[in-house]
């Protein structure tokens, strides 16, 4: 496993209301296609908050992966108000 990987299994023991964190987990599930799991540690993230505009980026991700279209749309949209000039955003706003 990956130093990075490690640290973050730590981290989300011992610092499970940090919204990096959180970000961070779904961001890995995302990347290993747990799609769900993605979604729900984003959520967790955006609630804790401070919100970032690229945990709505990821999180829209996740939605539009688990065919939530609808849902996805209306969360990158907000992603791109909180972020305008964010290239990968705008580039993800292009798939819808």
């Amino acid at each position: 496993m990956a130093p990075y990987l490690k640290v973050l299994d730590q981290l989300s023991r011992t610092e499970p209301n940090n919204a990096l964190v959180q970000a961070a987990l779904g961001n890995r599930n995302l990347q290993n296609e747990k799609f769900q799991e993605a979604a729900d540690h984003l959520r967790r993230a955006l609630k804790i908050g401070p919100s970032q505009a690229t945990y709505y980026g990821e999180l829209a991700a996740a939605l539009q992966k688990l065919g939530r279209t609808e849902e996805a749309l209306s969360i990158q949209k907000e992603a791109v108000q909180k972020d305008p000039y964010n290239p990968i955003l705008q580039k993800r706003w292009c798939f819808f």
